[in-house]
């Protein structure tokens, strides 16, 4: 996904999940909120995820709990840090890490955001997701996290295809990956499209 590794989860594995969604005007039935075990250290997080009927507003809050109690809130715009999945497009604060069709529309696709931590040698116990209250429905497929600086900052909102992106962002290293920290998110107990309950594990990140 442009240059960033990351392990989205298989729906067929995981009772036909593979992303965290939260409440929407599409999906009021979704959690409003929803907490990620971290339980590491990493100096940079990286987001993939995309939200629907998008608004040019916070669409989604990000409250990273560190061991000491404390908090750092990251906001997510949308049009920025979130793209519309119906019609993605990079930013200067995200780009399209992922395009595909479905069969109703043919382009589909996921924006990558990159978040640099202050506070890098601090353990942080979780992430809290958080819907804005308006009409958006947002999502994260996937998160990833390591212990080197930001990597693409250059290149957000350039407009580079893709294939540029790999490339540059691959190219800083002998290695075709970052350094990455492992990222286990338990599903459990998060509702499905129908509202009902279900238990399931899966894990997003590399």
């Amino acid at each position: 996904f442009g240059g960033i590794p990351f392990e989205i989860v298989d729906p067929a594995a995981n009772a036909g999940r593979s992303l965290v969604m939260l409440h929407g005007k599409q999906n009021p039935k979704m959690p409003r909120q929803v907490e990620i075990p971290v339980d590491a250290t990493f100096r940079t997080a990286y987001f993939l995820g995309a939200s629907a009927n998008t608004m040019r507003a916070v669409n989604l809050v990000i409250d990273v709990r560190y061991e000491d109690g404390s908090f750092e809130t990251i906001p997510l715009h949308g049009r920025e840090e979130l793209c519309e999945w119906s019609e993605p497009r990079g930013s200067d604060s995200a780009f399209v890490a992922g395009e595909g069709k479905n069969p109703i529309q043919d382009r589909v696709g996921l924006c990558c955001f990159e978040w640099e931590n202050r506070r890098p040698h601090s353990k942080v116990d979780y992430m809290k997701l958080s819907d804005s209250g308006n009409s958006t429905t947002p999502w994260i497929a996937a998160i990833t996290l390591t212990t080197q600086g930001p990597q693409f900052a250059r290149l957000k909102g350039r407009g580079a295809p893709v294939e540029e992106r790999i490339l540059l962002v691959q190219g800083a290293h002998k290695e075709p990956a970052i350094g990455l920290a492992k990222l286990k998110i338990p599903f459990d107990a998060v509702p499905n499209h129908t509202g009902a309950r279900s238990r399931a594990c899966g894990t997003v990140g590399c």
